[in-house]
């Protein structure tokens, strides 16, 4: 019901906003009108993953079509709780009709003087972490968008250089070390943390970064830190 309810909600914005197909603006406000209560009273709740439903869904040209992005735990499922490979048809549609643009040409700044967020486990800075191709590492950090008031609510994990993501993790949860450093309550919920398994990582060293994305100046922005690992084959 949730994901039913945040797809409803994200297409009815769309579609509203731009007046182009009012015979499915009648049919999506039938939909919302049934499911009204439930959407009023988890509004709060659900806002984050709202916005990362439209982040993820903005951003459907980077995110690969990866394990993980082709499993429950990617940000497309969100999208109606389909398959993503049906959500990447349906914005295929979307853009050949000319409803919708998805951008392509998103620049990545790997440095920048601003602090955007760290990467911050697992720490790999003396060495890398080995692990084996069945194991699972948990990868956390926390991401803002400095002098802004609209905060991330996603964060995108990269390969070494790649200029696409193999999977993303979710800007929600509670940070009061982090309000307490940048002395402000506004980042009071920008933590986020991903479990991979190890056999969505190439059989090699690579390194994990993590990227945000800042949609007024068309950049992803490379968070501080990253994640040298080393994965072996299981014996």
């Amino acid at each position: 019901m949730l994901a039913f309810n945040l797809y409803v909600s994200y297409i009815y914005d769309t579609f509203i906003s731009t007046l182009i197909y009012p015979v499915f603006t009648v049919v999506l406000a039938g939909a919302i009108a049934s499911n009204s209560v439930l959407a009023i009273t988890k509004n709060q709740a659900d806002m984050p993953y709202k916005q990362a439903v439209k982040t993820c869904l903005e951003l459907i040209n980077y995110i690969e079509k990866s394990p993980f992005n082709e499993s429950e735990d990617s940000c497309l499922v969100l999208l109606g709780g389909e398959k993503p490979f049906l959500v990447r048809k349906r914005a295929e549609v979307l853009e050949r009709i000319g409803f919708r643009h998805f951008p392509k040409d998103i620049n990545f700044i790997s440095n920048n003087s601003k602090n955007y967020g760290y990467l911050d486990n697992p720490q790999t800075i003396d060495k890398p972490l080995v692990v084996k191709s069945k194991d699972r590492i948990r990868v956390t950090g926390w991401a803002i968008l400095p002098d802004r008031q609209q905060q991330p609510t996603l964060v995108l994990l990269s390969l070494a250089d790649k200029k696409s993501f193999f999977a993303t993790a979710y800007v929600s949860l509670d940070s009061p070390d982090v309000a307490k450093a940048l002395k402000s309550n506004q980042y009071s919920r920008v933590r986020w943390a991903v479990d991979l398994p190890t056999n969505y990582l190439p059989i090699a060293q690579t390194e994990i970064k993590a990227w945000v994305y800042n949609p007024v100046d068309n950049q992803f922005v490379k968070l501080r830190g990253g994640a040298k690992v080393t994965v072996e084959d299981k014996e």
